[in-house]
This record gives structure tokens, C-alpha cells and sequence, in this order.
């Protein structure tokens, strides 16, 4: 009777062996990406320019208001316009009596070409100016003028 005993025993402790599992791994990640975005835009307006024996020069702000993800490094960079004749930036007369019409006009910023960005939460504004001459609007048709820029701020 011993024998079974013992035999029993055996049986039932090949049962009670804990099954060991294989350990593995799962990898988690994410990629944050670099952007750089534009928040808002002031037009750069002269308003109306009065022609005269002595015209004065005008000038008149603008801004572009924008940021980039925290840490990039980017570069602010500005078109010479829609109507430029070479690197001399020009508004075109929109108006029948003055389409044929330009007026020379400097654009200058005040910001920094490049920078590191900061994220959404710090925006920087890159100020604008414009300018023209007395002399140069002086001699043109009445009518509106306009021209686009564009601004790019790339990584």
C-alpha cells in the first residue's frame, strides 16, 4: 500500500508545478513635430497719402505674429512682393485710371532672421515697417495701390 501511496504523491505534485510564462516587451513611443505657425497678420497701410508741393515720407507698421515647436530652429524670411522689379519692392494701382501706375515702397523688420522656438505658448511678433517716398506718390493717379509679401518661417 505504500507504493501508492507515494505514487499518488507524485501524481499529484507533477500537477501542482506553477507554468512559467515568457517575459516580453512593448515599446511605447511618440514623435513631436516640428511646425512653425502664424497666429496672425497687421496690415502694413500708408491710409491715404495727400500728393503735394512737399509730400512728405510715410511710414506705417505690421506685424506677424507667430510661433514654432519648442526647440526647433527656424528662419523668418520675406518676399520681395508680387510686383517687384528686382530686390525694389512696388505697389501696383488696382484702379482702372492708376493699374499701370507702381510705387516704390522699402519694407525692414525689426526682428531677429532666425531663432529657436519656444512652443505655443510664447509666441514672437516679428515687426514691420514700411515706407515710402513723398516724391515717389507724388506723381501718381488717384487710386488704390497694394502689393503681397510673404513671409516664410521654416524650419
Amino acid at each position: 500500500m505504500r507504493k501508492r501511496k507515494l505514487a499518488t504523491c507524485t501524481a499529484l505534485f507533477a500537477i501542482a508545478l506553477p507554468v512559467f510564462a515568457a517575459d516580453t516587451s512593448v515599446d511605447v513611443r511618440a514623435n513631436i513635430k516640428g511646425i512653425c505657425v502664424i497666429d496672425s497678420i497687421t496690415a502694413i497701410d500708408f491710409g491715404d497719402l495727400e500728393q503735394g508741393t512737399t509730400a512728405p515720407d510715410r511710414n506705417a507698421p505690421g506685424s506677424v505674429r507667430y510661433w514654432c515647436t519648442k526647440g526647433l530652429v527656424y528662419s523668418v524670411t520675406l518676399g520681395n512682393g508680387n510686383n517687384a522689379t528686382g530686390s525694389q519692392r512696388r505697389m501696383k494701382g488696382v484702379a482702372v485710371t492708376n493699374s499701370a501706375e507702381f510705387l516704390p515702397y522699402d519694407l525692414t523688420s525689426g526682428s531677429p532672421a532666425t531663432g529657436t522656438g519656444a512652443g505655443p505658448g510664447a509666441p514672437v511678433t516679428l515687426t514691420l515697417t514700411g515706407s515710402v517716398r513723398g516724391a515717389d506718390y507724388n506723381l501718381l493717379s488717384v487710386g488704390q495701390l497694394l502689393d503681397t509679401v510673404v513671409v516664410t518661417i521654416a524650419p
